[in-house]
C-alpha cells in the first residue's frame, strides 16, 4: 500500500461521521470502536 492509500484510509476510518455510525447508530461502545480501529490499521497499514 503507498502512503496516499494508507492516507486515505486513515481519513475514512478516523472521520466523525464513521464513528458515529459504530458507536451511536450501531451501538458500539467507545473503547470498542478504539480497539477495533487500532487493530484494523495495524493489519491494513503495517502488513
Amino acid at each position: 500500500m503507498g502512503i496516499e492509500e494508507a492516507a486515505d484510509v486513515i481519513w475514512a476510518t478516523n472521520s466523525p461521521e464513521f464513528f458515529l455510525l459504530m458507536v451511536r447508530d450501531r451501538g458500539w461502545d467507545p473503547e470498542r470502536f478504539e480497539a477495533w480501529l487500532t487493530a484494523t490499521w495495524k493489519k491494513l497499514l503495517l502488513t
